[in-house]
């Protein structure tokens, strides 16, 4: 009798304990889930709008995820289960990634236009245009993103908005201190006036030696930078290479307590010497 109540109780506690479990991983997944369509929304959405893509980030973020399940499926029938995590990961990351350096390869872009689209503005002020048609010659004469980004400030403006908060927006969509120099320049020359020709030419000559500078930093950064890349795609290369010839011995990595141990380790280490080398790297002019 008091070992049919032990058995009994033992089982109602496993099977309780089991429902904790369950719920706890649910909760845990559920509130990655949320976290991560939060960070895919803001990051993704902030390129989407950036770059004048005609989408919602909803929508990328719904395909994204469709894609990841169907390709981790196939993947786990014919790849098996290390492939599966990995090619999933690559999935739902590399949004995360393209689209904010497509967003700052186009600021990149448009600031290293911005000198000549300043003298542009410049000549057109002293030849006796206004604003409006100085940035009308810009949207004219210069290629995308700097007529792009023009064009939708002179569109706003016919429809009614104030010059200012259009100027305003774009600076935000460059998100570069230079766009912001530039638009508190003909914010202040509308407010108070001046003589905004020979301030955009001081800016342009400026912005000039500043893109010489920011040159010569790059280059002799560039050594660091490929260190950063590689720090991420040789272990990663490696330890896939490894897996291929060795799968018995390269699972212990991720089926035994001293496995995870070490591998949570070495992904670490690999993170901070990646952001180091980043960091150190990285000069702000």
């Amino acid at each position: 009798m008091n070992e049919s109540i032990l058995f009994w109780a033992i089982l109602s506690m496993s099977i309780l304990g089991g429902i904790c479990t369950f719920l706890f991983v649910v909760r845990s997944l559920s509130n990655i889930f949320a976290l991560y369509r939060e960070n895919f929304i803001s990051s993704v959405g902030q390129g989407i709008r950036g770059m004048f893509l005609f989408s919602e980030a909803g929508e990328l973020f719904t395909l994204v995820i469709a894609l990841a399940i169907g390709i981790g499926l196939l993947s786990y029938f014919f790849l098996g289960v290390l492939s599966t995590v990995f090619i999933m990961t690559i999935i739902l990351v590399s949004p995360l990634v393209i689209f904010p350096a497509l967003r700052k390869r186009r600021s990149e872009e448009f600031v290293h236009q911005m000198p000549d689209t300043l003298d542009s503005i410049s000549s057109s002020l002293k030849s006796g245009l206004n604003i409006i048609r100085s940035f009308q010659q810009v949207v004219k004469n210069f290629p995308n993103p700097t007529a792009q980004e023009f064009a939708q400030v002179l569109g706003e403006y016919r429809l009614g908005r104030d010059l200012n908060e259009s100027l305003d927006d774009m600076a935000a969509r460059i998100n570069r201190h230079d766009v912001v120099l530039f638009v508190s320049a003909v914010k202040i020359s509308r407010s108070v006036g001046g003589n905004l020709a020979n301030t955009l030419d001081t800016l342009a000559s400026t912005l000039r030696e500043k893109t010489q500078v920011e040159g010569k930093i790059r280059a002799l950064t560039a050594t660091g930078r490929a260190q950063s890349w590689m720090g991420i795609v040789l272990p990663v290369g490696l330890a896939y290479a490894f897996y291929f010839f060795e799968p018995e011995a390269m699972s212990k990595l991720f089926t035994t307590p001293l496995g995870l141990v070490v591998f949570g380790v070495v992904v670490t280490m690999m993170i901070s010497s990646v952001v180091l080398i980043r960091r150190v790297s990285s000069i702000n002019v």
